[in-house]
């Protein structure tokens, strides 16, 4: 699904009935998402890779990052994830923002 995210509309977001969960993309800013789960909504950015490969990763959930912290990142550094996804990276976003907050 395509709409425009807000915080508001964020709360808003529930999973469709017979679904364990969907992505809801950001039609202002490209390859800005979250993914509506059952439990959670967790920030996501969709990038292509230099090698043509479509990647998805994880920013945080939304009781842990907020909206505006999400989506205040700029362009270059939402895309540092550029990064090989390996399981030793599962804390980059968190790193990541904590040096952005320095």
């Amino acid at each position: 699904m395509k709409l425009k995210l807000s915080a508001a509309k964020l709360k808003t977001l529930t999973v469709p009935e017979g679904k364990s969960g969907e992505y809801v993309w950001d039609t202002s800013l490209p390859g800005f998402g979250v993914y509506v789960g059952k439990t959670a909504k967790t920030f996501l950015v969709q990038f292509t890779t230099k090698a043509g490969e479509e990647k998805r990763h994880k920013l945080g959930r939304s009781d842990v990052l907020a909206y505006a912290a999400a989506v205040a990142l700029p362009e270059p550094k939402r895309h540092v994830l550029l990064l090989p996804l390996h399981s030793q990276y599962d804390d980059l976003p968190v790193a990541y923002l904590s040096q952005l907050s320095s």
